[in-house]
């Protein structure tokens, strides 16, 4: 930590005279001799194909880190390693690493793809939390520990079906049985979220952070929330106006409720879908609903104040704005048309 904060520090030289440590092949870095570990560099560091390993807070806070190119000679990843490089927008870790330390990549917010190879079987906490820009993540098919099943863009543990890092992109598998601590924290790019009914808990500050996550399904079948689900930690909260989607009487409905957001209720024989304002075409007929007036069809065309005076265009469309609907006009007729319903608002979660 010795070179914390450091944001604008280009080169280091270490004297060819210094008998514990050094900076071979001009690496612009501070390397431990003896064990080969890399133990601060900067923004112009190229790491050497010797390192055996990059200490904790190495890279902490270079912020001027664009790209890093692990050697395959590198078999560990610190804590804090690459903390706070918000500057880096790729890294290519080789499957050499094995383990990756606690808050490795936090803060990294603008990688925007991760690859985690098939050697990896150790990734520590809020590894890559904050990570905001990340909207693809990939874990080797042939690793033992970890997979991202299904195409998820998740990091997920296989054995204990617990997912430990998301994205802003992320579908939640039917599998999962947890999401693990910080799993989501400080995504603020996440808006929408569907957790499925396999999931029984969800871990402190699991959602810490996500400042722009708007709507949230949550099953029954979720019994536990550790502290803090969506905050506040150093990240921040959750917006307050986040509707959260569930079921009466759920664990859900009451962390709601004790913790002040908004609570829209579901049945138990309700796809947990997210509402959605966009118009969605539905298959005909379709009976409208009646205003609350309670009048036929008809009369809404007629009292529509989008109805234009003067005879309906045969073949024009028309937005009934009172029955949230479009309808094609398919007669020629001044008052009353014959008039077919193409397509219609429908809330799949009722407020």
């Amino acid at each position: 930590m010795v070179f914390w904060h450091c944001t604008s520090l280009d080169d280091i030289i270490v004297s060819k005279d210094n008998q514990k440590y050094d900076s071979r092949d001009n690496c612009n870095a501070i390397i431990e001799t003896e064990s080969d570990t890399l133990v601060a560099g900067c923004n112009n560091t190229i790491i050497p194909s010797s390192i055996t390993s990059i200490g904790n807070d190495a890279f902490a806070d270079c912020s001027g880190l664009e790209r890093v190119q692990i050697p395959e000679s590198v078999t560990s990843i610190g804590d804090n390693a690459f903390l706070g490089c918000s500057g880096l927008t790729e890294v290519v870790i080789p499957e050499s690493v094995t383990s990756i330390g606690n808050n490795a990549f936090l803060g990294c917010s603008g990688l925007t793809d991760l690859v985690i190879p098939k050697s990896i079987t150790s990734i520590g906490n809020e590894a890559f939390s904050s990570c905001y820009g990340l909207n693809k993540i990939m874990v080797a098919n042939e690793n033992p520990k970890y997979d991202s099943r299904d195409n998820c863009n998740a990091i997920i543990e296989t054995e204990s079906n617990v997912l430990i890092t998301g994205c802003k992109t992320t579908q939640i598998p039917s599998s999962i049985t947890s999401l693990s601590y910080c799993a989501f924290a400080g995504c603020s790019g996440l808006k929408k979220v569907i957790i499925p009914e396999s999931v029984t808990s969800i871990d402190v500050y699991a959602f810490a952070g996500c400042s722009s996550l708007s709507e949230i399904v949550i099953p029954s079948s979720v019994e536990h929330f550790g502290d803090s689900v969506f905050g506040d930690y150093t990240m921040g909260k959750c917006s307050s106006d986040m509707i959260i989607y569930t079921q009466n009487g759920s664990a859900a409905e009451r962390y709601a409720k004790q913790n002040g957001y908004t609570v829209k209720l579901i049945d138990d024989n309700t796809s947990p879908l997210l509402p959605t304002d966009d118009t969605k075409p539905v298959d005909n007929p379709v009976t409208p609903p009646a205003d609350d007036n309670s009048k036929p069809l008809d009369e809404n065309l007629n009292n529509n104040a989008n109805t234009v005076a003067g005879p309906a265009a045969k073949g024009s469309i028309m937005t009934l704005e009172n029955l949230k609907c479009n309808v094609k006009v398919l007669s020629d007729t001044a008052s009353n048309p014959t008039v077919e319903i193409l397509e219609q608002q429908i809330k799949i979660l009722q407020p």
